[in-house]
């Protein structure tokens, strides 16, 4: 009879090894904390992770996409998508890997996160997140460019998309502006109605004076200055006609975070003064910078080296009016980032006085 352990002679260290405590977060738990994370400590969280990015001081792996193209369809339906995103800041002491999924039909969003030391490689913390921390990340990002580029004025906000990433743009959005008004534009007149019912159950949500666009509308965004689009659209649903080009307008486009997708026509790509994104290489192989031409993308800057110059674009002309973009496919040292900031909330309650 053969003893398990015997199989291990070659290396008694596997048995020897003292484990390091492996601590499992639920959802439960994670939810307790989030209101500490709708801050502008989270803005600047995000900034950490895209200046890290662009001054190489941080590694990340090629993104993994199961589900979507060139990947073949897995069981939960043709918009089924899974997404692995691993990476570290250099010379800090977590590295973390994320497994994020959504799309599957009659199913939500999905993920954990795992965070584990640099100098063990030991396993730390499981956050078993269902892929919210991802929502955060990226809304605080997308917040944090479009605060960047803010113009001057802003009297109506553009959001195209009803889904939970919506929710938590909104959230983000008071941060950067004080315009509460916003022009809803959904693939549903039914998806916009119970975007409306859900923004009305909570009182931070609640102060958005929101209008949904008609169906048919290809004007719903001319009064607006900033426009977020939230879809994973493969056909590109926002036109330069769309838009007032007038007067200054920044765009945010988030979705388009695999080979296909996009959201933004090219002819509105050639009217940017500023296009900017989170990774030059992530944004050609499956951002907007898929659809740009070869001059285009050499134009293309990331945001992180804007940031790490100012915290804000020099003033706008008055005699000539802006077009600025901002891509976003979403790059691992974000997930490292809030990680790490959720982590530190965790530590924080763990030792705060129990009374």
């Amino acid at each position: 009879m053969i003893i398990g352990a015997s199989l291990l002679a070659y290396d008694s260290s596997h048995l020897e090894m003292e484990p390091t405590p492996l601590r499992v977060v639920t959802m439960r738990q994670i939810a307790d904390l989030l209101p500490n994370l709708i801050s502008d400590d989270t803005l600047q969280n995000q900034k950490a992770a895209f200046v890290a990015h662009s001054m190489n001081k941080g590694t990340i792996s090629p993104v993994q996409t199961l589900g979507q193209t060139p990947a073949g369809p897995m069981l939960g339906g043709k918009q089924s998508q899974v997404c692995v995103k691993t990476g570290y800041i250099n010379e800090d002491e977590i590295f973390v890997t994320k497994v994020a999924g959504g799309g599957a039909e009659g199913y939500g969003n999905t993920g954990i996160v795992l965070v584990s030391s640099q100098r063990s490689l030991q396993p730390q913390y499981v956050l078993q997140d269902n892929a919210i921390l991802t929502e955060i990340r990226t809304a605080a990002a997308t917040a944090l460019a479009s605060r960047y580029f803010l113009p001057k004025k802003v009297t109506r906000i553009g959001l195209f998309g009803g889904g939970v990433q919506a929710f938590w743009q909104l959230r983000f959005l008071t941060l950067v502006t004080d315009c509460r008004d916003v022009v809803l534009k959904t693939r549903s007149r039914s998806t916009a109605e119970a975007f409306l019912r859900k923004m009305k159950s909570n009182p931070l949500d609640a102060q958005w004076r929101i209008t949904v666009a008609d169906d048919d509308a290809m004007d719903a965004f001319k009064g607006c200055q900033l426009v977020h689009t939230l879809t994973t659209s493969r056909e590109p649903i926002l036109l330069a006609k769309h838009l007032d080009l007038s007067q200054d307008v920044h765009i945010s486009a988030v979705g388009a975070d695999s080979p296909g997708k996009c959201k933004l026509r090219s002819c509105i790509l050639k009217c940017a003064d500023i296009i900017a994104c989170d990774s030059l290489v992530q944004t050609i192989e499956r951002g907007e910078g898929q659809f740009c031409n070869q001059m285009q993308r050499a134009s293309i800057v990331e945001i992180g080296t804007l940031l790490a110059k100012s915290d804000k674009i020099p003033p706008y002309q008055a005699d000539k009016p802006r077009l600025t973009i901002f891509d976003s496919s979403g790059i691992a040292l974000q997930d490292v980032c809030i990680a790490k900031a959720l982590c530190q909330l965790l530590e924080q309650e763990a030792n705060s006085p129990k009374y």
